[in-house]
């Protein structure tokens, strides 16, 4: 959703771009730097890199060459102006921007920033979801326009994209479920995927249902509106949450657990942190962030492609001492 809308902020300057080039019959060399001048002019007000927008710029232009050999005088403004939308949604979607990469700034409402959003949600859609896809936008766009009744921000703030998106999710699957998100298939699928996630880790089948019916109910009881009620930052802390509480109550399932190395990725990283926190927490210690950078720190160095799940005993209490130490010399 995010990248979409940046793809929008974009697209704000492609329109401009494609609108107030002068028209030149002819491409000689002189008329390309014209439009190259032109679309670099009004990409400046979106694209705040320079490197980003100088690659954007020259795209648009190398298009317009090869699609309009006699000039953009050659078709009419609204056709050329759609060209431009197309050629920057090609450029856009092979080149997502970064955040960091644009300006915010208000856009007027139009049909075409509206067939944009539509268009960039759609695609992420099968044709049979589409029918939900296309109530997806409609909720999203005016769940925006509430917000932003006269211009749109672009980008918005993440919490309004986030939050926008999530209501919507629910309030389409109450509308499918008679105003019911936990319905029996609903259930099934969530205890599905967790069971399978979890394989990796319990090879006891008994164990690893258990673990699965219990992170259902939890959801469940903390979750009413379903998974896609919070974020997926929140979510995976909830469940790191969760699984912190099963364990301390069935130690000796921990037990049964495998030693299997993982890829690290940033949600074993979250997962590592937020349990050394609240353990850190809970003992009245500080310094908790800088033990949990010294921590992963020095995991990586001995693990640096992939870590065993959960790391053996020696290493773990190996490694909280020399971090330790560290913190008290600093």
């Amino acid at each position: 959703m995010k990248k979409l809308l940046l793809l929008i902020i974009a697209l704000a300057g492609i329109l401009q771009c494609s609108a107030q080039v002068k028209k030149h019959s002819v491409w000689t060399a002189a008329y390309e730097a014209s439009v190259y001048r032109r679309c670099d002019v009004e990409a400046k007000v979106v694209i705040a890199d320079a490197v980003v927008r100088r690659d954007y710029v020259v795209y648009m232009v190398e298009r317009f060459k090869t699609e309009l050999p006699k000039g953009v005088a050659s078709i009419p403004n609204d056709s050329l102006i759609r060209m431009g939308m197309k050629f920057g949604k090609e450029y856009f979607y092979s080149h997502p921007l970064k955040r960091t990469d644009v300006v915010a700034q208000y856009t007027p409402w139009t049909p075409a920033i509206e067939q944009v959003l539509r268009e960039a949600i759609l695609r992420k859609w099968t044709e049979a979801e589409l029918k939900n896809g296309n109530q997806f936008c409609d909720c999203y766009i005016n769940k925006l326009k509430i917000i932003y009744p006269d211009k749109l921000l672009l980008p918005p703030p993440q919490d309004v994209i986030e939050t926008a998106a999530m209501e919507c999710k629910v309030q389409l699957k109450k509308a499918a479920n008679g105003d019911m998100v936990w319905t029996a298939a609903y259930e099934a699928e969530g205890y599905k995927i967790i069971n399978d996630q979890l394989k990796i880790f319990f090879p006891d089948s008994t164990a690893r249902k258990d673990l699965a019916t219990y992170m259902i109910k939890r959801y469940k009881a903390e979750l009413p509106d379903g998974l896609e009620a919070i974020t997926a930052d929140s979510l995976i802390k909830l469940s790191q949450k969760i699984g912190v509480d099963y364990y301390a109550q069935h130690a000796d399932e921990v037990k049964n657990l495998t030693v299997t190395p993982q890829p690290w990725t940033p949600a074993i990283e979250k997962g590592m942190r937020y349990g050394f926190l609240n353990e850190w927490s809970k003992k009245g210690l500080a310094n908790g962030d800088q033990y949990c950078d010294c921590y992963i720190k020095a995991l990586k160095t001995k693990y640096p492609d992939k870590i065993p799940l959960p790391p053996p005993h020696d290493v773990i209490e190996k490694v909280t001492a020399e971090c330790k130490a560290e913190l008290k010399t600093h």
